[in-house]
């Protein structure tokens, strides 16, 4: 799996390979269980189902934070697979 590097921003830098990271082990080895288990709940909130009741208002920054994240790079990995595609 290939993900834009987030410190550099596709420039290059010393903790990618010109700006990307190549995993190679399962992603939970970096990130965590706990990490996980958001990206879970962003999921749902992608499907119209938030994981507290009460909506967005009450979820915690953290958790935005996070979703917000996770929408980013889903978003530059289209962009990515999709200038790929266009490169064949």
């Amino acid at each position: 799996m290939e993900m834009s590097c987030p410190i550099c921003n596709e420039v290059g830098c010393n903790d990618c390979d010109e700006g990307i990271i190549r995993i190679k082990e399962c992603p939970l080895d970096y990130i965590g269980y706990d990490a996980c288990k958001y990206v879970k709940m962003v999921e749902l909130i992608d499907k119209g189902m938030l994981p507290v009741s009460g909506g967005v208002l009450e979820q915690s920054h953290k958790f935005i934070s996070i979703a917000e994240f996770v929408w980013a790079c889903e978003v530059r990995a289209t962009e990515r697979q999709n200038s790929r595609k266009k490169r064949k």
